[in-house]
C-alpha cells in the first residue's frame, strides 16, 4: 500500500492540481480540472493526456475530492486566504479566476 506523501495537506492540498496542470499537462489554468479528475475513460485514455495518465490516477487515488468548478473555486479561497491570514506566499499564486500565476 502506498503512503500518502505528508507534504501540501489542508489548504495547500490545491498544490497537487497546480502541479498536474502545469508540469504535467502544460496548461496554466485548473479550469478542466473537473473533467481531468473525473474518471471517464474517455478522458483518460485521451491520447494528449498520455505523459500525464499516471499521475492523473495517482493523484485520484490520494481521494482529492475536486470534480466540481465550486470545489476547486473552493480549494482556491482556502489557500489564498490561509497564506493572507498567516502573511507566507505559498509554491503557487492562483488568482480568482482559478488560473495558476
Amino acid at each position: 500500500m502506498r503512503i500518502k506523501p505528508n507534504f501540501w495537506t489542508g489548504n495547500e492540498r490545491i498544490c497537487w492540481l497546480c502541479v498536474l496542470m502545469k508540469e504535467f499537462i502544460g496548461v496554466e489554468s485548473l479550469e478542466y480540472v473537473p473533467v481531468i479528475m473525473s474518471g471517464m475513460a474517455s478522458v483518460y485514455n485521451a491520447t494528449i493526456l498520455e505523459p500525464a495518465k499516471q499521475a492523473i490516477f495517482n493523484l485520484r487515488q490520494m481521494s482529492l475530492s475536486y470534480v466540481t468548478k465550486n470545489s476547486i473555486e473552493y480549494a482556491v479561497a482556502l489557500y489564498n486566504d490561509h497564506h493572507y491570514q498567516n502573511r507566507t506566499q505559498g509554491v503557487y499564486e492562483i488568482d480568482l479566476e482559478v488560473r495558476l500565476v
